[in-house]
């Protein structure tokens, strides 16, 4: 148990005992969806009144780490979000590794598709023209992360073994000498409608980040067409400029 300070002028009890639960939560003790202590626990444990420990709970709730419901507790609804500095840009892999994240991947799927009119006029190709699909959920820590739908080329004569695309899809084109040389990106914002809100765990009409990437060779050809669908509660985005 962590010692209360009682001494004149320290802080009140039920503030002591929000910043001790939200380091709890912020150091991964209690996760996302986990119950905290109830009530009636923070009393016994801390030996305080039950006024007080119902004030650091309705704290921790009014700042967004916790959320009471009936009949089942306070469950925290903190995560720590991912954050991406657009202007120094890398592939998912790599940026998850810098941050000291673990990347993965819960599933890959990868077929071909007829390209649509929207598709078809990024790539310069004809209406309906087939193209490789590659669409992957990413983690991070084990957490979702992104789902990722990719569009490719059919004459990369990629693989089309979704074993191939586990890992990082810049460090794949690069084993198969295809090297990117710049990207373009548009990014808005959607709720989730009900198959997002599965792939992301997440409710439905929860707000999701869109990232539309365009990937070039040098040459200006387009290699990739990527939507990222990022939940807004997991993932943060910055960006850094000299004035």
């Amino acid at each position: 148990m962590s010692n209360l300070e009682f001494s004149k002028g320290s802080l009140p009890l039920y503030i002591q005992i929000k910043h001790i639960i939200k380091a709890d939560i912020i150091e991964g003790k209690y996760n996302y969806g986990d119950l905290i202590p109830t009530e009636l626990q923070i009393q016994k444990e801390y030996e305080i009144s039950r006024i007080t420990a119902r004030q650091a709970i309705l704290e921790l709730e009014n700042e967004g780490y916790v959320l009471r419901k009936r009949g089942k507790g306070t469950i925290v609804i903190y995560q720590k979000k991912i954050e991406e500095n657009l202007i120094n840009s890398v592939s998912f892999t790599s940026e998850m590794i810098e941050q000291g994240n673990k990347p993965g991947t819960k599933f890959v799927e990868v077929k071909t598709v007829k390209a649509t009119e929207s598709i078809a006029k990024i790539f310069g190709i004809k209406f309906n023209e087939e193209l490789i699909n590659i669409n992957r959920l990413r983690t991070s820590n084990d957490k979702v992360i992104v789902y990722l739908e990719t569009f490719l080329l059919k004459d990369l004569n990629l693989p089309m073994e979704g074993e191939y695309y586990k890992n990082s899809l810049y460090e794949f084109f690069n084993s198969r000498n295809i090297y990117p040389y710049s990207y373009k990106e548009k990014i808005s914002a959607i709720c989730a409608d009900k198959k997002l809100a599965s792939l992301l765990e997440v409710d439905i009409k929860d707000p999701i980040l869109v990232r539309y990437k365009t990937s070039f060779l040098e040459d200006g050809n387009v290699l990739e067409y990527t939507i990222g669908y990022y939940p807004a509660s997991r993932y943060v985005y910055t960006i850094s400029s000299k004035i």
